[in-house]
């Protein structure tokens, strides 16, 4: 493995966690000669454990000379305050301290651990969260920064080539000392359940599915790049001032394809774009509909898409695609997902609701109210309008704005978070599985 090690004569600053991964990094870096440093981040997530992290690398880095910088975090009060899963917030808080570190401290790049299993993870995510071509090109070794600011900072994925079992044979070899995060046995994560159940069966039916999946991702790469300058050459025919020609749009070959990027880069959901396609697609009466996105609010006419920053009180949609824990509008959202008992107390306490999985599978919306909300409430048979329902129980302005619903894919309401639910997802003797959602 260290004679295939290559990376560009640069000042790199490397991310080391502690783990397999990032130790055999930092080894190879030492052993190639490079001039490097050291970043490392306590997420403060696993308390002892995390501090055993650190301590581990910091030694490491003082043993072999090597510059070291860490940086604790309160992850999930970060979280909490952007309205974003702890992954995420985790992801920018690390990346935010490598771009920031790398500039001052004067390194030239920034090298993290990815490798080919990794990128393999990274395309089966993509591919199911429907994030197209684009994001199904997977990694690549030689990026740029993901931060805002920072993008002239390359982004290197030195083992990018190299599987995790190369990577466990040359730590063992060389004995390179690291420690093993426990929840990267568990199943709680995405990520974790692609690595730990469904991998062990791609094996089973390909002994070689990481270096396909890795090459279908180079492929993939090269008709995304061609997809990119169609792209680029059409989108201006129908996209201008930030309203999209709907009669133009539809004339185009592969108009589908033009409204999902257009709709993408200004954040729209893919679930969100697909009920914006569809309802482009049909011939019914398209006016006076809204989506939103993170910054951006779509409004469609009789002959057009209207995309307008979002107004202050537009409440800004997030996909729950996974069971975990949430934030949204400053407040906590766990979502599970278990197989029903055979005895089970339906009626649950305050701020916390349960469904029948089937009848509202992942991944399901949180969004807002909109004036027009129709749902069947709970023991009835007909709709009714949500901001009826509001009126009977004397809510007033500010109880309503703090709504949090539950959306269903193709866009019908599932459930008012810690209040009721849609009589049609209900809990049955039917039911198979349950959606618990505690609402905090």
């Amino acid at each position: 493995m260290e004679h295939k090690f290559t990376i560009p004569p640069l000042k790199v600053l490397t991310a080391v966690s502690g783990g397999m991964d990032s130790m055999c990094l930092a080894s190879l870096l030492l052993r190639s000669g490079t001039n490097f440093g050291i970043a490392h981040c306590n997420f403060r997530l696993r308390g002892e454990e995390s501090d055993a992290d650190e301590k581990l690398v910091r030694k490491w880095a003082e043993t072999h000379e090597v510059p070291f910088y860490t940086k604790a975090f309160d992850t999930e009060s970060y979280a909490a305050e952007k309205g974003i899963s702890i992954e995420m917030a985790a992801r920018e808080l690390r990346y935010s301290f490598f771009a920031e570190t790398a500039k001052k401290e004067g390194y030239q790049a920034v090298a993290v651990a990815h490798n080919a299993n990794d990128n393999a993870e990274t395309l089966i995510l993509n591919m199911l969260r429907g994030s197209g071509s684009k994001g199904m090109s997977g990694m690549r070794e030689r990026s740029s920064l993901p931060v805002p600011g920072y993008e002239d900072i390359p982004l290197l994925r030195p083992l990018l080539r190299f599987s995790r079992e190369e990577i466990a044979e040359f730590i063992e070899k060389e004995a390179v000392p690291y420690r093993e995060d426990r929840t990267n046995s568990e199943t709680l994560f995405k990520r974790n359940k692609i690595r730990n159940l469904i991998f062990p069966l791609f094996k089973e039916i390909n002994p070689s599915f990481l270096k396909a999946l890795n090459a279908d991702a180079v492929h993939i790469a090269e008709v995304s790049s061609i997809a990119d300058d169609f792209y680029a050459a059409r989108v201006g025919e129908v996209l201008e001032n930030e309203k999209i020609d709907l009669k133009k749009l539809k004339a185009l070959p592969h108009w589908k394809y033009i409204l999902f990027r257009i709709m993408e880069e200004h954040g729209f959901l893919p679930s969100r774009i697909e009920v914006l396609m569809a309802a482009v697609s049909s011939d019914k009466p398209l006016s006076g509909k809204i989506f939103l996105s993170d910054q951006f609010k779509a409004t469609t006419t009789s002959s057009s898409i209207i995309i307008s920053p979002s107004a202050p009180g537009d409440h800004n949609p997030i996909e729950i695609d996974s069971p975990g824990t949430y934030f949204f509008n400053r407040r906590e959202v766990r979502v599970e997902v278990f197989e029903k008992p055979s005895s089970m107390e339906l009626k649950q306490p305050k701020g916390v609701i349960v469904m029948d999985e089937s009848k509202c599978p992942l991944p399901f919306i949180l969004r807002g109210w909109n004036e027009g909300d129709r749902f069947v409430p709970f023991g009835m048979k007909g709709s009714k309008k949500l901001q009826d329902w509001f009126s009977d129980r004397h809510w007033s302005i500010p109880e309503k704005d703090s709504a949090i619903l539950a959306v269903r894919k193709d866009g019908r309401i599932a459930a008012i978070l810690g209040e009721t639910i849609d009589n049609t997802v209900r809990v049955t003797p039917r039911t198979k599985n349950i959606i618990r959602i505690t609402f905090i």
